[in-house]
């Protein structure tokens, strides 16, 4: 049983992961580089999507059953995400300066802070951009067919089982 258990979280974890994005796109709308967004998850944490992505990338490895699978996965993508968002913090200070150095004191870069919500009563919206979002991270639910298939085919003999991991 705890394998399903594992499925059902990271299932989970990627429906969060496709809201999560989703939400943040309302507030992002494609100006990642041209404005300084510091209001809704932005707010609480400088990377929301890359946050999110994570969560869905370790979601897609925890649809496997394995908590091994998940946990590396999550590992790996947030390395990776690690590299970028140092690029891009640099990018950005030198874009927007001053205001840029303030945030990044201000906000954490990974784990959210509720106490520093902040929102405002109205954003522009490009659904355009949103709607991309919402599709580009389906592809971590794609995870649960592939899996499950991958499973039955284990079970029927037709694929090799090649190691267990819890």
């Amino acid at each position: 049983m705890p394998h399903i258990g594992i499925e059902l979280l990271g299932w989970a974890a990627i429906v969060a992961c496709i809201a999560g994005r989703s939400w943040c796109s309302l507030y992002i709308g494609g100006r990642k580089s041209e404005v300084l967004v510091r209001h809704g998850p932005y707010s609480v944490v400088r990377n929301p999507l890359y946050v999110f992505s994570i969560l869905g990338s370790t979601g897609a490895g925890l649809a496997s059953g394995s908590f091994v699978l998940g946990s590396g996965i999550g590992l790996f993508v947030f390395i990776t995400f690690a590299a970028v968002v140092r690029r891009e913090e640099n990018f950005l200070l030198g874009k927007l300066g001053d205001d840029y150095q303030r945030y990044l004191s201000q906000v954490p870069r990974w784990i959210p802070r509720r106490s520093l919500w902040r929102d405002v009563s109205k954003v522009t919206v490009s659904p355009v951009v949103v709607v991309t979002t919402f599709f580009d991270a389906m592809w971590f639910a794609l995870s649960v067919p592939f899996f499950e298939a991958l499973e039955r085919l284990q079970n029927l003999g037709m694929v090799p089982i090649l190691a267990f991991l819890p």
